[in-house]
C-alpha cells in the first residue's frame, strides 16, 4: 500500500475551511504525514499583455485572508505538524496542479460546494 507523506489542502477563505482543516489534520495524524500544504488561490484578473507589468498594482493580493488562514491553521495544528501556506493568484485548477508537482503531493483534500472555487476545482 502506498503511504502518503505530503498532503495538499485547498482552502477558499469561507466557513468550509474550518471543517476541511479539522478533517485534513485528522487524516494527517492517522497517516503520520511529514508535511501539510495549505493552498489558497485567489481568482486572477485577465489583463491585456501591455498591462501585465502592472498586475500587482491593479490587483493586489489581499493579505487579510493569509492572516486569517494562518490563525485557523495554527489553531488546528496544536501538535506541531510541519506546514506551509501557499497563497497565489490565478487559475485555481492550474495553480493547484502546479503545486502538486512542485511539492510532490501524494494526496489532495478539497471541499466541494456547488458554487465555490473549490467545488469547481474538485469537478475539474
Amino acid at each position: 500500500m502506498k503511504s502518503f507523506s505530503r498532503i495538499l489542502i485547498g482552502l477558499d477563505g469561507t466557513s468550509t475551511d474550518e471543517t476541511i482543516l479539522k478533517h485534513a489534520v485528522q487524516i494527517g495524524r492517522i497517516l503520520k504525514v511529514e508535511a501539510l500544504y495549505f493552498a489558497y488561490v485567489a481568482p486572477g484578473v485577465v489583463l491585456p499583455d501591455k498591462m501585465e507589468e502592472f498586475r500587482e498594482a491593479v490587483t493586489p493580493l489581499d493579505e487579510n485572508p493569509k492572516e486569517v488562514l494562518v490563525e485557523e491553521i495554527e489553531k488546528q495544528l496544536s501538535d506541531g505538524f510541519r506546514y506551509e501556506l501557499i497563497v497565489e493568484r490565478g487559475n485555481p485548477v492550474e495553480k493547484i496542479l502546479k503545486m502538486v508537482v512542485e511539492k510532490e503531493i501524494d494526496l489532495i483534500v478539497l471541499g466541494r460546494k456547488p458554487k465555490s472555487v473549490l467545488g469547481y476545482i474538485s469537478r475539474e
